[in-house]
């Protein structure tokens, strides 16, 4: 059986960055794009999703290389659909 897992919960920035409606099979989908800063971590790929508590959203790992963040902070690109 495949799921999800709790890795770690950690305190982050969220920004909203932007958003687009995509046309496909006949309808529309809209997506926000939003920018994730938080404390670095290593272990975080594009494979993860990050649950942003307060919103109550998923958001979808896009990206998250090392070169936009410090040795301190990650700065973290995800995705939510919005239905």
């Amino acid at each position: 059986v495949e799921g999800w897992t709790a890795v770690a919960t950690v305190r982050a920035e969220v920004a909203l960055a932007g958003g687009r409606e995509l046309f496909a099979n006949g309808g529309v989908q809209a997506q926000a794009t939003h920018r994730v800063r938080m404390r670095y971590r290593g272990d975080l790929t594009p494979r993860h999703r990050l649950v942003w508590l307060d919103a109550n959203q998923v958001l979808n790992v896009v990206a998250c290389p090392p070169e936009l963040g410090t040795a301190n902070v990650l700065e973290v690109w995800c995705v939510r659909e919005v239905r």
